[in-house]
């Protein structure tokens, strides 16, 4: 095989492994989310809060920024 073919051989090997990737990634994501708890997401901020560790103004200032 001559340098110019085996160029694009492996050209389009890492293109495909890449978009492969990237669609398991994707994928992954997607279930992820779809099985992701609510209630860990608040979870966290009690924690901060009952440590004393921030005001509740404070975290739903925080909450407010992250949820929009």
């Amino acid at each position: 095989m001559s340098l110019p073919g085996n160029f694009w051989d492996i050209f389009w090997w890492f293109l495909t492994a890449s978009v492969f990737f990237a669609c398991l990634f994707g994928v992954f994501a997607l279930i992820g989310d779809l099985f992701r708890a609510q209630e860990l997401n608040h979870s966290k901020a009690k924690e901060l809060l009952d440590a004393g560790t921030g005001s509740a103004e404070e975290l739903e200032r925080i909450k407010n920024r992250v949820l929009v």
